[in-house]
């Protein structure tokens, strides 16, 4: 029965270290995996607002879902960029997933996110003009 306690214990421990967020903001709904739900909600909220014209597409298509995953930082990252968490965010859209890689940015003075794409797919990067040897989506 003692046994069966501490391993009680440690699958809480574990669950505890594991972190899953669901956040919902202006009829979208991001499922965050190994992501705080803080980080979970400006990394979605990125994710949308970089969708620029399209969101609304992306929207009916994914039915308002977004999957915002922890991923490792890929090189090389613009000098703003903090190299010690990323993220993906992926919605559906009519013609495949539509991806974004984000980065962590130092809040400057009047910034409205803590967060920048750092790549993605053709879709969201052309419209950021980001280099053509941009982080790709995993």
């Amino acid at each position: 029965m003692k046994g069966l306690a501490v391993a009680a214990t440690a699958l809480l421990l574990v669950g505890a270290c594991m972190p899953e967020a669901t956040v919902h903001f202006d009829g979208w709904t991001a499922t965050c995996s190994w992501v705080q739900a803080d980080d979970c909600k400006g990394v979605a909220k990125l994710f949308v607002n970089n969708l620029a014209r399209n969101w609304k597409g992306v929207l009916e298509a994914s039915g308002g879902r977004i999957v915002v995953e922890a991923r490792a930082c890929p090189g090389p990252l613009p000098d703003w960029a903090d190299s010690s968490t990323c993220w993906q965010a992926t919605a559906p859209a009519m013609r495949g997933d539509v991806c974004m890689v984000i980065a962590r940015h130092p809040k400057a003075p009047g910034a409205v996110s803590t967060f920048g794409q750092i790549g993605g797919d053709d879709m969201t990067g052309l419209g950021l003009r980001i280099a053509s040897d941009r982080p790709v989506c995993d």
